[in-house]
């Protein structure tokens, strides 16, 4: 199921429960014990770290237990967090304060925001829905009424007094309230606005809920901005508010003042190779800039001559073992630190400019080492120490190269942006989203969609709570009975009905619902929609778009490789016919006359029988040429390659003359049909005192009396010329020539055609060509494996987003456990296997696409090949022999299944176990061809998924999570992303922000328990997840070993 891109979530209010408990555990850092873990507490500990992490803020854990958790979380002690119920009070800030009448208009985008017609219509879209998922402008009243109806049994507003807030409490179970008589005066001045007598009607439940958090600028959510913009105002110098209770100051000037504790201060984070929270710029150019890197190993340092450094001297094949052993070790440790510090600084020097705090002097720097590194590095030779761009000049070489130098040019153009937009009005910028996205950068557009999104799914939270309070339409007689009497029980003296029972009931019934979520043609319509961004809130990794473009280049080299490197391969296999040869071979031919041929054999076999060794040396050969250019060009001298075997080459043929002499005589006659009935008479010459000048050639000599349909043909390896002859329409050579050898590869037996099996003596010399393929069967063979591979590797390209949104969708929905989880641990620990990603995706690829190469290539050679041809028909026949009798059996189970099976229980016992026992003898042989088809099914998907990480090929848990590690690697990616971008940890941490600069004027306790009671009220479900205080533990352990005590002196009695 974890491989599935389609699974089944819950929906409604279930589902946001799910992604709550998963957002605590993203946020979640470390703890002495796992209790805290599982309750879903966050403390200062884990903010701490959060706001280092994601924004590069260092602030104390005392600061933000008296500036954060002391309003927001109700206490400053060391033991006091956030609970879950205390988080989504946060959440639900902006959309109490959207409910609030007051004037927000922001500016609505127009058509010339936006590069398309497309991108417009998407934008109304999103507008439109979230205008359907803004809360109800009903929902404070009815969440109001709730709490009335619970507490006073009326919706009548009553007086806003401490009785009422301490029924309040009472009645949600806030006992740890009860006594704090300032919390309980707080409340009251900031609901009633300083009125006496005032009662807790709209206005002042709305004030309640919202004038501590009137700080909150609606507009942020639709300004191109980032969060840390939306809360400071600058990038590089943020106003932080002071423990001492000074607000405004920058952390630089907080320092003159005397301080309670250390102020929060930022630090530098390298934030232009921040690929973990990606505050970086331009995420195009952080994916460049990872492209870039294997080029720039490949142009200056893989070209450079690293032989040198070795402990074992030039002579390494005859050091010893231990001197090997320490070369290796030598070596590798200088790859390592190569590749390490040389990476390093080349990606960090080329980074400069890229974040939204570069000043001027850091973008010059970036140009000047991205014009260094990439133009002027590939356009002027060096070669110092392991570093050269001296290479051959090869297309590869040259591509790549080319390559480098582009990816230069665009950190090049990218940093001139940056610089540009330091010279532009930020109100050009955000109110034309086309320029704000150039000039600003990719990311600042993708936080800005992030904060909708934020918007969109608490909005929608709400709504799914608010509708369980709602009667529903597809209620039976049944439910709607039960309800009625749950809300007759729930009536007051006054007859008031409260929905806090039904619910509970219907959040209860909606446990079992589910839908179908995810899918691959899903993921790429909300992908390219925009919708994954600013409605779903899926934030895909940096690391995992640079790795994906990885494949698309991998799958590019691949296609490459096809159009480039097969046409040579198989020009050498068989080299085609130039023009110029083809005209030789429409104006000459060559025959043979085989019994004036010599066949040389040696004694291999183990009795001395004499075997054939694929050549024939053949007296008399001749060439004639009939036309322009003739037989001109066809003997050509031997190559300088084989000058060395001329000898060897000369004595075969002193032997053939030597047999020929002892046969024939001393003389050669020569005779041609074209010549006429003359003949030559020409002495015998020994080759073994002398030999004369040889000659190649690269046509083939055919056996007298051969035509297209019926001949015997043989190589025509190498000629000593005899005589030459001038007729009057034709010109004929005669040669003594070896046959049958190739002598570009010194490779016998190249004789072809049926004919020559008509003839004794060549017998046994059709071996090359009765193995060697003909050309079809190579470019069937060939281009089998190529369709394969460009299918197979395709699809793993376009896979791995949709698989990394519905692995995200999956943790998010409980499909993955993760708080409750107590593997869930494991994922938070050696993040840095997050480095594996880009280089296994890369590399994965490259070894499954060659592994199924060989698969598909050869299973489609070995069908076509002539040798393997009649085995490979047998064995279909065998397999379509079984599967007719397996479908025989098959329908048989299936009628027997009904009629003798009822579930685990049989009906005719006896019937059964002979079935059993027939199928049990069957089975033994039946068997075998099940373990091959098994065999042969899992090794073809495990050489598919060699290239995935973003799924797990072993089962999950034990030894399969040893032995491949690098599914949940991935999954780590993903959960990186998450716990820095989830749009509700986002506008959480934009929460900590506004209190860091504001202080105690954003978010105050009393508007916090406010809002606390307002999600008891629409949410009661959420109850479990509430925290008790330390005081009312004590309490409960006190009672239950009091009702211990009592049950012990009962079983005494």
């Amino acid at each position: 199921k974890s491989m599935s891109l389609k699974f089944l979530r819950p929906l409604g209010a279930v589902a946001d429960v799910k992604e709550l408990e998963y957002v605590t555990a993203l946020h979640q850092t470390a703890s002495s014990t796992d209790d805290s873990f599982v309750d879903g507490s966050i403390d200062a500990k884990d903010i701490k770290f959060y706001l280092m992490s994601r924004h590069g803020i260092d602030v104390t854990e005392e600061h933000i237990r008296e500036v954060v958790l002391s309003d927001l979380a109700g206490g400053n002690s060391e033991d006091d967090c956030f609970d879950l119920l205390e988080l989504v009070a946060i959440l639900i800030i902006p959309s109490l304060v959207s409910l609030k009448k007051i004037d927000h208009v922001s500016r609505r985008k127009s058509s010339e925001d936006f590069l398309t017609s497309f991108g417009y219509k998407n934008h109304l879209e999103d507008m439109a829905n979230l205008e359907t998922t803004k809360p109800p402008p009903t929902l404070i009243d009815d969440v109001l009424k709730i709490i009335l109806i619970n507490v006073t049994g009326s919706s009548v507003p009553p007086p806003i007094t401490k009785e009422l807030l301490t029924s309040i409490f009472a009645t949600y179970d806030e006992t740890d309230l009860l006594l704090n008589d300032d919390l309980i005066e707080e409340m009251i001045q900031v609901a009633s606005g300083g009125k006496p007598n005032a009662l807790l009607d709209r206005e002042a439940f709305e004030r309640a809920l919202t004038e501590d958090v009137m700080k909150y600028d609606l507009n942020r959510e639709h300004r191109l901005s980032t969060y840390f913009e939306d809360a400071f105002g600058s990038v590089t110098k943020p106003s932080f508010f002071n423990s001492n209770g000074t607000e405004g100051e920058s952390a630089e000037d907080g320092k003159n003042h005397v301080q309670t504790g250390p102020q929060p201060v930022m630090v530098n984070t390298f934030p232009n190779t921040d690929f973990m929270a990606e505050t970086f710029r331009s995420r195009s150019r952080a994916i460049v800039l990872l492209c870039s890197l294997p080029l720039a190993y490949f142009n200056f340092i893989y070209s450079a001559e690293t032989d040198d450094v070795s402990v074992c001297g030039s002579e390494f094949e005859d050091a010893s073992f231990g001197c090997k052993i320490s070369s290796t070790i030598v070596k590798w440790i200088f790859v390592m630190l190569t590749l390490t510090i040389v990476g390093t600084v080349y990606a960090s020097t080329l980074s400069l400019g890229n974040h939204n705090g570069a000043t001027v002097a850091e973008i010059f720097l970036g140009i000047l080492f991205a014009s260094l590194f990439t133009i002027i590095g590939n356009t002027v030779e060096f070669n110092f120490f392991f570093f050269s761009n001296i290479r051959p000049k090869t297309m590869s070489n040259t591509l790549t190269t080319i390559a480098h130098m582009v990816c230069g040019g665009f950190l090049i153009f990218d940093n001139i942006l940056c610089l540009t937009e330091k010279y532009c009005s930020d109100d050009l910028l955000n109110n034309n989203k086309f320029l704000g996205y150039i000039m600003k950068g990719s990311q600042v557009s993708m936080e800005s969609q992030m904060k909708q999104a934020a918007t969109f799914k608490v909005n929608k939270m709400i709504k799914n709570a608010y509708k369980l309070h709602k009667p529903r339409e597809d209620d039976n007689a049944a439910s709607l009975a039960l309800k009625e009497s749950i809300l007759h029980a729930s009536k007051r003296n006054i007859g008031e009905e409260s929905t806090h029972s039904s619910a509970l009931l219907n959040y209860t019934n909606d446990q079992t619902k589910t839908e179908l979520a995810g899918g691959f043609l899903w993921a790429w319509k909300e992908c390219f929609s925009g919708d994954l961004l600013d409605r779903e809130g899926i934030w895909i990794h940096t690391r995992i778009v640079a790795a994906n473009v990885v494949q698309i280049v991998t799958l590019v080299m691949l296609i490459f490789v096809i159009i480039f490197l097969f046409p040579p391969l198989v020009k050498e296999l068989y080299p085609p016919e130039s023009e110029e040869e083809s005209k030789v071979y429409e104006s000459c031919y060559s025959t043979f006359n085989v019994s004036k041929c010599e066949f040389p054999s040696v004694p291999f076999s183990a009795d001395g029988t004499p075997t054939k060794i694929g050549i024939g040396a053949c007296l008399g050969v001749e060439f004639v040429g009939y036309s322009e250019p003739g037989c001109d060009n066809v003997l050509q001298p031997v190559p300088e390659s084989i000058e060395n075997q001329k000898e060897v080459l000369c004595g075969i043929l002193a032997d053939a003359i030597e047999s020929s002499v002892s046969s024939q005589g001393p003389t050669s006659t020569y005779s041609s049909a074209v010549l006429g009935p003359e003949t030559f008479e020409i002495p015998k010459m020994d080759y073994k005192n002398l030999c004369p000048d040889l000659y190649t050639s690269n046509i083939y000599a055919s056996v007298a009396g051969s035509d297209e349909e019926s001949y015997c043909a043989a190589a025509v390896s190498v000629c000593a010329i005899e005589k030459e002859v001038q007729g009057d329409w034709a010109n004929v050579t005669f040669a003594n020539c070896i046959l049958g050898l190739d002598i570009t590869d010194m490779t016998p037996f190249v004789f072809s055609g049926e004919k020559c099996k008509d003839y004794d003596e060549l017998d046994g010399l059709l071996v090359y060509d009765d193995f060697f393929p003909e050309r079809w069967m190579i470019d069937f063979s060939y281009w089998s494996g190529i369709f394969t591979v460009i299918i197979s590797m395709t699809g793993l390209v376009a896979i791995l987003i949709p698989s990394t949104v519905a692995s995200t969708l999956k943790f998010r929905s409980g499909h993955f456990q993760t708080l409750r989880n107590p593997d869930f641990n494991k994922y938070r620990t050696q993040l840095e296997d997050l480095s594996f990603l880009i280089g296994f995706m890369f590399w994965g690829m490259l070894f499954s696409s060659a592994l199924l190469f060989a698969l598909s290539a050869g299973t489609a050679f070995l069908i076509v090949w002539q040798v393997t041809r009649n085995l490979v028909i047998n064995f279909i026949s065998m397999i379509i022999g079984i599967l007719v009798t397996m479908v025989f059996k098959i329908c048989l189970i299936k009628y027997l299944g009904k009629y003798n099976y009822a579930g685990f229980y049989r009906k005719q016992p006896y019937i059964g176990n002979l079935v059993t026992l027939a199928l049990e003898c069957w089975n033994l042989a039946l068997t075998i061809g099940y373990v091959l088809a098994r065999i042969a099914k899992i090794s073809v998907c495990a050489i598919f998924y060699f290239g995935r990480m973003d799924t797990p090929v072993l089962a999950e848990g034990g030894l399969g999570d040893k032995l491949d590690k690098f599914p949940h690697v991935y999954r780590k990616e993903i959960l990186s992303a998450e716990a820095h971008r989830h749009p509700y940890i986002e506008r959480i941490g934009f929460m900590y922000l506004m209190k860091l600069r504001h202080g105690g004027d954003f978010g105050k306790l009393s508007g916090s328990i406010w809002r606390l009671l307002f999600v008891f009220a629409l949410m009661p479900w959420m109850r479990k997840y509430r925290l008790s205080s330390s005081e009312k533990d004590l309490m409960e352990e006190a009672l239950l070993e009091k009702l211990a005590l009592k049950q012990v002196q009962r079983d005494i009695d």
